[in-house]
């Protein structure tokens, strides 16, 4: 937008339209005094335009510049007419028309320049002040003192938390402050961790989805508004309203209707494309577009939603529309390539007050909800991408449009207030917001198996910063983020650490109580001096669920074991035919499984509250994987003569499976169930159970509600 027009029409009074400025500053001091980073606004009738000011003294003595204006997108204009004199300064924006000029008086100290701005005959008054760095990274004494309090505080902190490693990364208007790893990466070998160190960011990852989801609107390929199923025709949950009416902007809003169902896909080994397929037999938990809840898989939709309409893998949109243009050329999508990087931190968690290592999580399949791995120095890069607007070393990444559209609050949460420093809790897209100590604060976490994330800005202060560790479900990122945020601003300092202990402090009260109670709380509501209505073998198989995927139960010893999602667990009997299960850092600890017989007294199924806020997740027993091999089937093909009435019943292979034809009946499907027996399908209660005599079928029984009646083989 040309500055000259853009001011007439704000002083004529007409639309409002985009404002380019130059700075003034004043005082008596040399240029070398006046150097540093300088930020504020000029006062447009109606609104304010925030521009950041970069002085440096020049080789002459004097003063250069340049200027940036964020909220229009423009970086490193640069400044002429550039004078110092006593107390006054007067500063010129090169090549725009209307001989932009700011002309001002220094106070405060040498803090404040505050004057008149001028250009095209309309004056404006404005107001700057001296930032925390100066050009090139050097930072005045003062400066520099707040960044060591920040050093003090990650060191000291970082002890009371056991967390290992940490690599932060703090930006301010424009200019990386801060880039340092503390600790280490891994701890037997006391590796450091560098700005370098690679940490899996888990849902931190969300916000680069959305932007992805931006960056196709901007090509018109997707509208935030319209119906996902008009992209995805397949897309499917199980409230049809959901289906027809989910837009593109509920994927990323946390508000489809879903709970979060993690453990449907944490673990297990189901492609994108067959999440995908399953979400239409998840039980939905609130209507759609009426309550906020957390949904990665709403994430990996949108992912593959990006896929579908771009012909790109979403791992690829990635890479070509944001890591490229940024330079983010350490950052990638899968634990197994972060574990191939020499400098990589390994996961931890905490366990008993001693921190042990844990495995990776790999979550190529729910990628676009969590899978980037990343470092201080390409975060600090992503961060600067959104305080500037969409516009990166000037470069437009994504429109302006599109980003703020991300940044936009969406919905409330369902979060309490908490103290006075932080206000309200909204999520925006891939972004949570919230007003800290009265100024617009976005801020997305991440947590997954051994790493903690928190990404962070407020656009109005242009300042942010990403704080990776790994130390699984680790509160100090965000005590360190609040910390981090008052020592710039010049808050009143909180003890966020000591604030931090003080909340631990209560819920480990009530955890060491939990775990008193624990033999007695295992033992609420059980009835004493049951058993299992059933030898545990005829319990072991193999359990589906259309949803959640299978089960599998085996009896070992005189006890039954599960395995799920590559979680093994033991089945302690608790009463009747309900168990507990149990093992060493199991997730599903505590939770009961119940098995189901059916009218003919066998274990048909089982259900377990693997989702809390929906009924348990039912998993009915699978057939032997016999029973769908066609040699096995053959032996089962031919003509069979029921006895009663002479009719002729013919069983034939189909595919992999097998059919009956009754006389006068249409064709039915046969569904393997045990051993010889298959049932009917679509007629409940209806099955067929072969004999074999010396090693070859020879007759058949027909298993109905009104009887049992025999036919032998032709």
């Amino acid at each position: 937008m040309r500055l000259d027009i853009l001011v007439a029409r704000r002083a004529r009074g007409l639309a409002a339209l985009a404002l380019l400025l130059s700075p003034t500053f004043a005082g008596a001091q040399t240029a070398g005094d006046l150097a540093g980073t300088w930020k504020g606004d000029i006062q447009i009738p109606g609104s304010a335009l925030g521009v950041v000011v970069k002085l440096s003294a020049g080789s002459d003595g004097g003063l250069t510049g340049t200027i940036d204006i964020p909220q229009q997108g423009a970086t490193a204009l640069p400044l002429t007419n550039m004078k110092s004199n006593g107390t006054s300064v007067g500063f010129t924006i090169s090549g725009i028309p209307g001989n932009p000029t700011f002309n001002g008086t220094v106070g405060d100290g040498g803090s404040s320049i505050t004057g008149t701005f001028v250009q095209g005959g309309a004056s404006f008054p404005f107001a700057l002040k001296r930032g925390a760095m100066a050009p090139g990274g050097t930072a005045p004494a003062e400066e520099s003192a707040l960044l060591d309090s920040v050093r003090s505080f990650i060191n000291s902190a970082m002890k009371e938390w056991n967390v290992p490693g940490l690599s932060v990364a703090v930006v301010l208007d424009g200019e990386v402050i801060l880039s340092e790893g503390f600790g280490y990466r891994d701890l037997d070998n006391k590796l450091p961790v560098t700005p370098s160190t690679l940490f899996a960011i888990g849902s931190s990852t969300k916000a680069f989805t959305s932007l992805i989801i931006g960056s196709l609107v901007d090509e018109g390929k997707l509208d935030w508004d319209k119906p996902v199923v008009s992209y995805l025709p397949d897309f499917k949950l199980k409230d049809p309203y959901a289906t027809e009416q989910l837009r593109v902007r509920d994927l990323l809003t946390h508000v489809s209707g879903l709970p979060r169902h993690d453990l449907m896909w944490y673990g297990s080994t189901f492609t994108r494309k067959e999440l995908f397929d399953h979400l239409q037999y998840l039980e939905s938990s609130a209507p759609l577009r009426t309550t906020w809840q957390y949904q990665n898989l709403m994430y990996m939709t949108a992912g593959y939603l990006a896929e579908q309409v771009s012909g790109r893998t979403w791992e690829q949109l990635v890479h070509e529309r944001i890591f490229e243009p940024l330079g983010m050329s350490s950052s990638n999508f899968s634990v197994d390539s972060l574990r191939l990087t020499p400098d990589h931190a390994l996961p931890y968690e905490e366990r008993e007050k001693k921190v042990v290592t844990v495995p990776y999580r790999n979550l190529d399949q729910i990628g676009p909800a969590g899978s980037i791995n990343s470092n201080a120095i390409d975060m600090a890069r992503w961060v600067r991408l959104h305080l500037g607007d969409g516009t990166f070393e000037g470069k437009k990444v994504v429109e302006p449009s599109s980003l703020r559209m991300v940044h936009a609050p969406q919905v409330v949460m369902d979060g309490s207030i908490e103290g006075d420093e932080k206000l309200f809790d909204l999520y925006a897209m891939g972004w949570m917001v919230h007003a800290y100590r009265g100024r617009a604060m976005l801020e997305h976490g991440g947590n997954i198996d051994g790493f903690t994330a928190m990404v962070s800005f407020m656009p109005k202060e242009n300042m942010g910063m990403a704080i990776l560790s790994n130390l699984d479900g680790s509160v100090f990122p965000t005590l360190l983020r609040n910390t981090i945020y008052d020592i710039l601003l010049g808050a009143e300092r909180k003890d966020w650490s000591a604030y931090g202990k003080s909340m631990m402090l209560g819920r480990d009260s009530i955890a060491a109580s939990m775990k008193e109670m624990t033999g007695t709380a295992r033992d609420v509501g059980r009835v004493s001096g049951t058993s299992p209505s059933h030898p545990l073998r005829d319990y072991a198989g193999e359990f589906e669920s259309p949803g959640y995927g299978v089960m599998t139960v085996e009896q070992d010893g005189k006890k039954l074991k599960a395995m799920f999602n590559g979680i093994s667990s033991t089945l302690e009997h608790f009463h009747y035919d309900v168990f507990t299960i149990g093992g060493a850092n199991n997730p599903l600890d505590g939770m009961k499984v119940q098995f189901t017989t059916n009218l003919r007294g066998d274990i048909e199924s089982l259900s377990a509250r693997l989702e809390p806020s929906v009924e348990p997740i039912v998993f009915t027993r699978r057939a032997s994987s016999a029973l769908s091999d066609t040699s096995y089937l053959a032996q089962f093909v031919g003509s069979y003569v029921l006895s009663s009435a002479g009719a002729t019943a013919t069983v034939a292979m189909e595919g992999r499976g097998l059919t009956l034809t009754i006389p006068g009946q249409p064709v039915y499907r046969l569904v393997p169930y045990k051993d010889l027996e298959f049932t009917i399908a679509d007629l409940k209660g209806f099955s067929l159970k072969f004999n074999r005599q010396a090693g070859k079928v020879d007759e058949v029984a027909f298993i109905q509600p009104n009887g049992t009646f025999l036919a032998r083989r032709k």
